[in-house]
Parts: structure tokens; sequence; C-alpha cells
């Protein structure tokens, strides 16, 4: 890339090749001359002459002031290498002095190219298409390759890139020594600018096998907002995708065409996207297929190097201008329901949790025909004030009403209403439920479900948790398990998921939300007891081994103003923070939530302390959140929550043979229930339920407590341990739990 490639670099700072299958030559597209396609120099076998010699003359032979860095899941001369990744590539710099150049090349050509021993070209390659593209670069952006390249782990077979070229590139050093990322986060975007007259700028997407996100629908759609026509080698199982207005995935059609070779999504190993609009081309190492090598592709890192160059987008879009039919309507109704124009609403079986809305601008009435059929409407929601429009609340069966906006949209005896709300995008549903608790007994799948709009009994929860959605947790955790433009949160968890063996004195697990629309101050929070979950916008998944214990779960829905509050709780706990999507501009003037969500730790007392916050509802719910940090030495139970209750408490916790019940000052006793016991009709019993929680007596407090009633806890004395109670002020909460807690073991003589 120096000396005698200085003029080739002037005048082609960008080179293209993409060789179909069964050509020797290929197709050729250069930065000096992008109006149409070329054919190649020479034959991709001849040691010179074609169309990469000159890119490749520096890595296959020796230069003394050209180094690189040469990566490739199958490498040349290397056998039998078990690598996740599937990427291909070589970095170039120069070391010359005073000189600021280098190049990516990313490619398909397995076993190429060899370096510094001769040029060669892998002859069982010929039969197949390839795609290799030749960006010059700055030197000084190599890093923020790297940090790409280091979450693709890609393995490297050749490295002479000295460290002095590289000094203050931490990216790049962890990529040369083969380092993987262990922490968050797990899929990043990068820019950087081509060298050359009108830099052309490019936007490199990368996740690493931690991220769990499939990389076309969950990065490249996510990153790009925009449709995507996809050529690649596909299995029977992803599809093309056309539920999501204006984010479809789009299969192009095979056999196509490279100027004039042919090719065929068979025999063409390259992958690669172009937007709808332009002007995007991104080159992607992964193919469009559910399983690669027998591996969930969710499990496997990937990389998407996209160009955004309207001459380039032109020549691959011309390739892509034939694309499979439309899948438009599905009967896979679960995800039907996640696609984002028109409102679904619709009430499963009795339980007014399990709301969804959709945004859909087709098939209407194969919607509502699927919903009437389906999904019977049993209870009303309330929308309340977007853009002027209000549907009132509703009763068992009745149909949907809107103030002077839109008539009577269906006659009373259909099940299920569709409100077409075009012009409002932004349209949130408000549950008439503003808190919700989920008890899972023991090797139960559905657990009982208390929700604040029906609270005089447990009932059975809609559908096992297991499943992806409908349970009576699926409203609360769509937005959170899947993207959703205008909801952020923050997720703890002590045992997070996908993130092994992290270390962590808090025991605390729960998810903060927030809405980012504009004028809205909703939020929520969820605290529970179930290890590994959620998975942050990966997809719904239960834990399989957590449905055999017992689990609690309780969604409370509070304004957003209210989350600094309960930041300055879990900031005395140190929670684990696996994920945090929420922008900074929506906490501006909350220090105690930038404190969490930077993971600082109390160092400076107070080390125990209480908040207040309220529940988003007509008749607020006071909650007290009482927490402290592991410089405390208290004991959680007696020194923190009697203390601060003033009253004896009835405790269901799994419990060790120290400490014991304790009667000994009248009215601040601590009463251990007895086990098993019942939750409704479902039983449960302390060895198997994660959950632990109190009762006052007398009422009306119930508090959810994230550590056991023990001394010691994974061998740590508990007065060295951060811990947390959320208690509710609530009568109706309080006699679901007093009546659980019924028996009480005897006090210790």
């Amino acid at each position: 890339m120096v000396q005698e490639t200085q003029i080739e670099k002037e005048n082609t700072y960008r080179a293209i090749l993409y060789k179909g299958p069964s050509q020797d030559r290929g197709k050729f597209l250069a930065s000096d001359a992008p109006a149409n396609w070329v054919n190649g120099a020479a034959a991709v076998t001849a040691d010179a002459g074609h169309s990469f010699a000159v890119a490749l003359n520096d890595v296959v032979r020796n230069h003394i002031n050209v180094k690189f860095f040469a990566y490739n899941n199958v490498p040349p001369g290397i056998p039998n290498v078990k690598t996740k990744s599937n990427g291909k590539g070589v970095i170039m710099i120069s070391t010359a002095v005073g000189v600021n150049d280098g190049a990516w090349i990313v490619h398909t050509v397995p076993g190429f190219p060899a370096a510094k021993t001769g040029y060669s070209w892998p002859a069982a390659e010929i039969a197949k298409g390839h795609l290799l593209i030749c960006m010059t670069i700055a030197e000084t952006q190599i890093n923020a390759i790297a940090a790409s390249l280091f979450r693709a782990e890609p393995f490297v077979y050749y490295n002479d890139i000295p460290e002095t070229e590289t000094a203050g590139m931490p990216d790049f050093k962890k990529l040369a020594e083969g380092q993987i990322p262990s922490t968050p986060p797990f899929t990043i975007s990068r820019s950087i600018k081509l060298t050359g007259a009108g830099a052309v700028s490019v936007h490199i997407y990368s996740k690493s096998a931690k991220s769990r996100y499939e990389m076309y629908r969950k990065v490249i759609l996510r990153g790009l907002k925009k449709t995507i026509k996809v050529w690649s080698r596909r299995d029977n199982k992803l599809k093309g995708d056309c539920r999501v207005l204006e984010r479809n995935i789009r299969l192009i059609k095979s056999p196509a065409q490279i100027g004039d070779h042919p090719t065929n999504a068979e025999a063409d190993e390259s992958n690669w996207i172009v937007s709808e609009p332009g002007n995007i081309f991104c080159f992607m190492d992964k193919p469009y297929a559910v399983t690669i090598q027998k591996k969930s592709q969710a499990t496997e890192p990937a990389l998407a190097v996209c160009i955004d160059k309207d001459t380039i987008f032109a020549r691959f879009n011309t390739i892509a201008a034939q694309m499979l039919a439309d899948n438009i309507f599905t009967f896979d109704y679960p995800q039907l329901l996640r696609n984002a124009g028109t409102l679904l609403y619709c009430v499963i079986y009795d339980f007014p949790l399990i709301v969804y809305y959709v945004k859909y601008s087709y098939c209407a009435a194969q919607l509502l025909k699927l919903c009437i059929n389906d999904m019977p409407i049993l209870f009303g929601v309330c929308v309340k004030n977007f853009l002027g429009v209000t549907v009132m609340k509703i009763v068992k069966c009745h149909s949907f009403y809107t103030n002077k906006i839109f008539p009577v949209l269906f006659v009373e005896s259909q099940l299920c209403r569709i409100l077409y709300l075009h012009k409002i995008r932004n349209a949130k549903i408000m549950l008439e439920d503003k808190m919700a608790i989920l008890y899972k007994g023991p090797a139960q799948n559905n657990g009982k479900l208390l929700a604040s709009d029906s609270p005089n009994d447990w009932a059975n929860g809609a559908a096992p948790v297991t499943q992806n959605n409908a349970h009576s947790f699926a409203a609360a955790l769509t937005d959170v398990v899947g993207p959703h433009a205008n909801v952020k949160f923050l997720a703890y968890n002590n045992v997070p998921p996908a993130v092994p063996n992290v270390k962590t004195k808090s025991n605390s697990k729960g998810v903060i939300i927030i809405s980012t629309a504009p004028g809205q101050n909703d939020g929520a929070w969820i605290v529970h007891t179930v290890p590994g979950f959620p998975a942050a916008r990966t997809g719904y998944s239960w834990p399989a081994a957590e449905t055999a214990k017992g689990h609690l779960l309780i969604c409370m829905t509070i304004a957003e103003t209210q989350i600094n509050a309960v930041a300055a709780s879990l900031i005395q706990i140190e929670p684990f923070v696996y994920y945090n999507d929420i922008p900074e501009t929506e906490t501006a003037g909350m220090p105690d939530f930038k404190k969490l969500a930077e993971g600082q730790i109390p160092t400076t007392p107070p080390f125990t302390t209480k908040r207040s916050i309220k529940t988003a509802a007509q008749a607020p719910v006071d909650i007290h959140i009482y927490s402290k940090s592991a410089k405390s030495k208290y004991e959680i139970y007696k020194k923190v929550i009697v203390k601060a209750l003033k009253k004896t408490i009835k405790v269901w916790s799994r419990r060790d043979n120290k400490l014991k019940g304790d009667c000994r000052v009248l009215e601040r006793n601590i009463r251990l229930i007895k086990s098993p016991v019942q939750i409704g009709d479902h039983p449960t019993n302390v060895e198997a339920d994660e959950s632990n929680w109190i009762v006052s007596e007398p009422g009306n407090i119930f508090c959810f407590i994230d550590k056991p009633y023990a001394v010691t806890i994974l061998k740590k004395s508990q007065a060295t341990e951060s811990a947390m109670g959320v208690c509710i002020d609530k009568d109706a909460i309080f006699a679901r739990f007093n009546a659980i807690a019924a028996q009480v073991e005897n006090c210790p003589r």
C-alpha cells in the first residue's frame, strides 16, 4: 500500500471483485469506474495480473514497510481449526515514517491468502461464488475495526504488525492476543471513513457469541431501520419476513446475474444485503440461516461491513431486483402480535394483563378472523390521551368506542377489535392493571396471578411460563425480550442471562422500564427471583431448570420520575447490571440512577437507606424500599425490616439451622411460616421455593425480600451481604399472602 501501490491507492481507494460460480475472472467494481461491473483483469488463479493482485501483493510477498494481520476460519496450511467465527480478512498498514496508510480486505475465500509464501488461489474455490472487498483507510482507524472484530472472535493466522504501531489501541491489542469478549456490550457498531476523494462512510456491526442475537433481524434491521434485501445461502427455517412495516426482510431470488455472469445462492459463498430505500450495501460474514454447522446462529459471533455509497448500492441493488413472494400473512400468532399502523387489542381468558398491541398495515380481515377464532376477548383496556384520541373503558365482549374521532368499529357480537390509528405512531396502551404478582409454586407451569383490578383471590396463570407468549407476565416483558423504539430498560440479576461465573454480593433480580415517547412519564419496576432471566432483546426464554422451583414475580407501574428513588435503593445492594439502554437524556438530574448505571458502589454512609415511591394508579399504592449495603453489617430481617415496620413479621424463606424465630421483643417478633403451604390450590414448600417474603402482624404490609432468612449465604455471613426489601402497603395483597402465612412455627424456647 506504499511506494509502488501508492498510485493505485489514490485512484482505487475501494475495489470489489465478485466472482460468480465457475467463473475464473469475476466482475470488478472500482471506485474510479463505479458505473458498471467490468470483467476481471485476469483469472484469479494467475499469480499476477488479476483484479486483486495489487491489493494482495504485499501480503503474499515481503515488503519492508508493509505489515499485516490476517484472519480466516479456514486458515491456509492449518487443518482442523475449531472456531465459532466465519470471518475472513486482512488488515494492512504502512510502517513507513510519517505515513498513515492502511487497508482492510474482507472476503469469503477459505484458505486464502497465504502469508508471505507466494500467491495461490484454492483450486476448489473456482466452482464457488466469492466476494472480495478492499477498503483503503487511515492506519489510525484500525482500532475501530479491531473493536468490531474482537466481538466476532476471528481466527488469526498471521500478524507481524509491530506493537509500536498500535500503541494506544487497546482493542487491537485484545484482538492480536486472541482475547474473547467476556463482559457487555456483546453487540456493537463502529464507524470508519475510507481514504480518498469523497470519503465513504463504513459502519461495522458485530455481535459476540454471548449476545444471543440473530444477526440480520436483531442487529442489521435495528441498526439500519430499513427494509433489507438478502442474498445468502439459506435454510428451510428462516424465511423472508414482511410483517413489520418498513422493516421487512426480503429474500433475493436465485439465480441472479452479476452483470452478465450468473450466480446462484446454492453455490455462492457470499452473503450480502442492500437496504430499501438505499443507499446501503452490507457484506455479511454469516448466512441467513437458523443453524450454521449444526449450531444455532444466535450462539455464533457475526460481523457486517455496511458501506454507504450510492454507486455500490446501485450495482448490488440491480442484482437484487427480483425477490421471492411476500410472506405478508402468517398463522404464527405470537409473532404476528409482535409486529409494528394497526392496533390489535386481544385479551386472553379472563386475564387483563395479557394485552397485545401491534402495528400492521396488511390483511386486516385475516387478522380479525384469526383473533376471533383463537383469542376471545373477555376484558377491556383503556388507551388514554394521545393526540386527542381516547378509547373508553369497556366491559366484557363490548366493542371499542372513541371520542368523536372514530365511529363504532364493529358490531358488538364480534370478539376482537382492530383500531386503525395510522397517524399515531407512538400510541401507547395503558393497562388497567397497575400492579401484578405471579407466584409460581414448585413444578407448577402456570402459577397463580394476583392483579390489581381483581385482587380478591389468586387466579390461575393464563399459560405456562415456558411459552413465548400469552402467560401472565408476557405483556409486562414483551418490550424487554423484544425491540421497541420507545421502551428502554435497565436489567440486573446476580445470575445474568448468558454471562457465566459472575461474582457479586447481591442476590437481587429485576428490571426498570421507561417510555421515551415524548410527553410520557411512564415506567415500571419488576422484581423477581428467576436466575438467568429475562434475556434482553433476544426473545423470550424461561430457564428450563427453574420450572421445578417456586418463583415470585412482581410488576409495579410507576412514574418515570420515580426511578431515581428506586436506583438510590439499588445502589446499596450493588446489583449486577447486565443490560442498560436507557438514554442519559432521560435520566438527567438523577444522580443515583447514574451511579447505578455506572456500577458505582457505596463507600460512605449511610449504608442503610429507605426510599418511598407510589404506583401509577387512580388509587396509588405506597411502596417503601429498604436496602443495606455490604458495609452496614446489619441482618436485613431483624435489624432493618422489623426496626422499620415496628411490627411482628411472619417470614417465608429458605432457612438454616442457626436463625430461628424470635419472640423476645413484644410486638417485634419474627415468626417462621410453617412449610408446606398453599398458594390458592397450588402447593409450595421452603425447600424448593426460591422466594423470600414477609407479612406484618398486624397488617397491611407485604414485603418481597431478596435474601433468605439465614445466618450464612454461600458460606458468607449475611451481615456482610447487601440486601433489599420491597414493602407494599396494600390490604388486598397483604390478605392473599397472609392467608398463605396462616400457620407459623412455635416461638423457640
